[in-house]
């Protein structure tokens, strides 16, 4: 198409100095657009049909980038959809596995009335035992006459000592 065109073009270019790319016909068009941005051949023009020589060609290009993207996309479709045709067994398994281990998730989960309520810190004050010295609440430790234990352990290796 620009081959066959160009002979026209030239006798254009050499015929007349005021070019108007406005009188030729859309391919015409599109050929002088080809070779004026292959050859630089802007002198003549002016800043108009500069620019929609170069709208012309970007419209061009947009449209082959869309295409392309289209084109592509749709190929991806079409074999993520073979892909789930083929595997559809092993993802209704998969999608099946999910849901009991949600459901068993949700099961496992403590309600508000399984928790007990603990007493808070501040209603029983700290004592110390007296073998390790660590404190404790006193509704926790283990009282022996006036001494306070952490546990029975402590308790008996306090009293197997003495």
């Amino acid at each position: 198409m620009f081959l066959g065109s160009l002979p026209l073009l030239v006798t254009a270019f050499a015929v007349s100095d005021s070019f108007n790319p406005s009188n030729l016909k859309f391919s015409e068009k599109r050929a002088h657009c080809r070779f004026a941005t292959r050859f630089f051949i802007f002198d003549h023009l002016s800043n108009s049909a500069k620019c929609s020589i170069l709208r012309i060609r970007r419209i061009k290009i947009m449209e082959w980038i869309f295409w392309i993207f289209l084109g592509l996309f749709a190929i991806s479709l079409i074999s993520s959809a073979i892909t789930a045709y083929r595997y559809r067994k092993q993802i209704q398994a998969a999608w099946m596995m999910y849901r009991a281990f949600r459901q068993m998730k949700q099961k496992s989960k403590p309600t508000a009335r399984d928790i007990p309520e603990k007493a808070a810190a501040s209603d029983s004050p700290l004592v110390r035992c007296s073998k390790c010295q660590k404190w404790t609440p006193q509704d926790g430790a283990v009282k022996l006459k006036s001494n306070f234990f952490c546990s029975h352990q402590c308790m008996e290796q306090s009293f197997a000592r003495n």
